[in-house]
């Protein structure tokens, strides 16, 4: 006898599979289903009957499963790229502006460099100015 979750285990699915399989097939596991201190254990006819429900579900449901799976991957693909192609533009749109914001950047500091040039140029003068003055004293 083993208990749910070991039946799950074996089976490769989660214990709240096993139960839906036991709720499902109530009448036929019945007596191959005990319970000892309010836990459930079954014996291995349980198992190959919930086995096989399983076996066979996967069988019958197969391509409708597939088909279903397929269509939600396809539309999950579409939307991905859907999405993709808005973050291209956005992105797009973003670097654009901020090229135009660095080039104005650059603009104004280059005004900054000549207008700085020109103070440069004026101070020279007058220093080259003081010192004939000085000379000349």
């Amino acid at each position: 006898m083993y208990k749910v979750i070991e039946v799950a285990n074996m089976l490769n699915v989660s214990k709240v599979t096993v139960y839906k399989k036991m709720t499902q097939l109530k009448k036929e596991l019945k007596p191959f289903i005990k319970k000892k201190k309010n836990i459930t254990y079954l014996e291995t006819e349980a198992i190959e009957l919930i086995k096989n429900s399983l076996a066979q579900f996967s069988e019958e449901d197969q391509p409708e499963v597939n088909e279903l799976v397929i269509k939600k991957v396809e539309d999950a693909k579409k939307e991905l790229e859907s999405s993709l192609e808005q973050k291209d533009i956005e992105i797009e749109r973003i670097a654009a502006n901020h090229i135009v914001e660095l080039q104005n950047q650059l603009d104004y500091l280059e005004q900054q460099v000549r207008v700085k040039e020109e103070v440069l140029k004026q101070k020279t003068e007058i220093v080259e100015n003081l010192k004939v003055i000085v000379k000349k004293q």
